[in-house]
């Protein structure tokens, strides 16, 4: 009952991230001039294959650092979804401990299978930026 209620917490916490809009425009990588959209502009933003709960589950069943923890115990993550599905860069945009990030970071590279399905515009898929959230009390 304890597991359920925090995947629903989860689920909860990440949904309202994820609905947050973002301020910046397309953003336009410099070195390959590779327009990256944010969900707002994107027919059908990135969804996940199986859910939320089969990537929170990954995340949760990593080993994270004890590491004390400063301001709100929650990591937001922005990932480039790529027009195939696979993940792109990485940004944090908070984190209450640099610890801790840095290894969801790692655990976000480590996946190996395809967690999301790519955005599309007019049918074609084209990469796009998504925003989720974690809150650390449960790591």
């Amino acid at each position: 009952m304890k597991v359920q209620l925090y995947f629903f917490l989860l689920t909860v916490l990440f949904l309202v991230v994820h609905s947050t809009p973002c301020t910046a425009q397309a953003v336009c990588d410099s070195i390959n001039l590779k327009v990256v959209y944010l969900p707002k502009d994107v027919e059908t933003p990135p969804t996940f294959v199986n859910g939320s709960e089969s990537l929170l589950r990954y995340i949760f069943n990593t080993h994270y650092p004890d590491s004390p923890i400063t301001g709100e115990p929650v990591v937001i993550m922005m990932l480039e979804i790529l027009d195939d599905g696979t993940i792109g860069r990485i940004r944090v945009l908070k984190t209450p401990n640099e610890q801790i990030s840095n290894e969801m970071v790692k655990v976000i590279k480590s996946l190996k299978e395809k967690f999301l399905l790519p955005a599309t515009i007019n049918g074609t898929t084209v990469p796009c930026w998504f925003q989720f959230g974690i809150s650390t009390k449960f790591l």
